[in-house]
């Protein structure tokens, strides 16, 4: 199917009482997307479920009707935000180092940041702001606290109390903004000696061969398997929370893309463009069953923080 059969599908499905009601009812907890492919045309509807029991046969063969079979249904497991657990070695401050609110034990810097003429770190809300615990000034250490990070000597900077909160009613991020303290030395744009991140964001519209690098599992290659993923449900300590516009990430082997601790890093392509900002894995699917990463996109999290790449 085009890129544009599957969004136009995908719209019609949303306005459907039957897909309304099986999702209030809770006889179904399917996310619908959109599934790349590698040529334009090779797009199909992506359904994304926890399990089997979250998928109601009835609308899932109503789906299957309406994509005249070309639905890609792929199952994640339990989607969790999960705290980081073993303790890592520190990095410098840098894209990919260890970050966090000083209540969080650990998550990952995703890059950069200008915001009112101030420079900062971005990564996830559940990240910085510990999941909308944080206000306005609370202490950002780097490493965080899981790794061995104490405040004053590990303070770097300090939560923007603006941040989009999480909120039960949906949302498309899960991002948050922390002003540095001043006087750090750090190099905004450094992905590795001789690679810079660029300010060119990058679409997916088909397969996309991407990179991350995160505290836990460092630097990763993964591929975009699906986009726009609405009605994508996970639970935070808050609640569950619904998400619309993800992005889905596999690893190119059967070593994990992603692990706890790797939230908030940026994923961005082999040419150093961004693409999203990671906010979950799940504990299946993928090679070698490590699960899959899900991101925020790029544009999204900018536009919602009010920031731009830092130079």
């Amino acid at each position: 199917m085009r890129l544009s059969s599957v969004r136009d599908l995908k719209s019609s499905i949303a306005a459907d009482p039957r897909w309304l009601t099986a999702r209030s009812d809770e006889k179904a907890n399917m996310a619908i997307g959109v599934a790349l492919g590698g040529k334009p045309d090779e797009h199909r509807l992506a359904v994304r479920a926890r399990s089997e029991e979250d998928v109601d046969p009835d609308l899932l063969a109503h789906l299957e009707k309406e994509a005249v079979g070309e639905v890609d249904l792929k199952y994640t497991g339990p989607r969790l935000v999960l705290p980081a657990s073993d303790a890592r070695p520190t990095r410098s401050l840098s894209i990919g180092a260890s970050v966090a609110h000083y209540e969080h034990p650990a998550g990952t810097i995703g890059f950069f940041a200008v915001k009112g003429g101030e420079v900062g770190v971005v990564s996830n809300n559940h990240v910085l702001a510990a999941q909308n615990r944080g206000v306005d000034a609370d202490e950002i250490l780097h490493p965080a606290a899981a790794d061995s990070g104490r405040s004053p000597n590990d303070v770097i900077g300090h939560l923007c109390g603006d941040y989009p909160r999480l909120r039960p009613e949906g949302q498309s991020v899960d991002c948050a903004f922390a002003r540095l303290v001043p006087g750090l030395s750090f190099d905004p744009l450094a992905l590795s000696p001789t690679e810079r991140l660029r300010s060119t964001v990058a679409i997916a519209e088909t397969q996309l061969l991407v990179e991350k690098i995160g505290r836990t599992t460092g630097r990763t290659q993964g591929i975009i398997t699906a986009i726009e993923l609405d009605f994508f449900d996970v639970d935070y300590r808050c609640g569950r929370l619904s998400f619309s516009g993800q992005i889905e990430i596999e690893s190119r082997d059967a070593a994990p893309w992603c692990l706890p601790g790797d939230s908030g890093s940026l994923v961005f392509t082999r040419d150093c463009e961004p693409v999203g900002l990671l906010f979950l894995n799940t504990r299946a699917g993928g090679p070698g069953n490590w699960g899959r990463g899900y991101a925020n996109p790029i544009g999204d999290v900018l536009s919602a923080l009010g920031v731009t790449f830092a130079s």
